[in-house]
């Protein structure tokens, strides 16, 4: 997802209604640690806990750079020699974000928070050597 551009909506807490809009993510990471099991010589199940962080630019606005906590869990198999494939899925929880701003319309000023909150998930397919 890094730098593309994608669709998401937003339902306002205010008057109930949906806005479209478009986010794009960058800078994405994740830092881990993963307890395993071996289930045998050639298999491996294992989780994967963790801080991330991204950057997140929404359209017409500043971008931001929320962090939460990553949650993954994977199977590893060996096939041959150092050869081995693996199935991973990840959820990454980037927590509430506050944010405020203050308006200027026709000589009056207004204060406008939003909060918003952003979770993102993937899943990997590959296959591997091991030297």
């Amino acid at each position: 997802m890094n730098g593309d551009w994608n669709k998401a909506s937003l339902t306002s807490g205010y008057s109930g209604n949906v806005y479209e809009g478009r986010f794009k993510m960058s800078n994405q990471y994740n830092l881990f640690i993963s307890p395993a099991y071996a289930v045998d010589k050639d298999k491996l199940i294992y989780t994967k806990f963790g801080y991330t962080q991204a950057n997140i630019e929404v359209e017409g606005y500043d971008s931001h750079t929320p962090s939460g906590y990553s949650l993954g869990l994977g199977y590893k198999q060996i096939f041959t020699g150092g050869w081995y494939g693996f199935v991973e899925g990840n959820y990454f929880v980037y927590g509430d974000q506050k944010r405020t701003d203050i308006l200027s319309y026709d000589g009056d000023t207004y204060s406008q928070s939003v909060t918003y909150s952003s979770n993102d998930y993937n899943i990997m397919v590959g296959v591997g050597y091991k030297f």
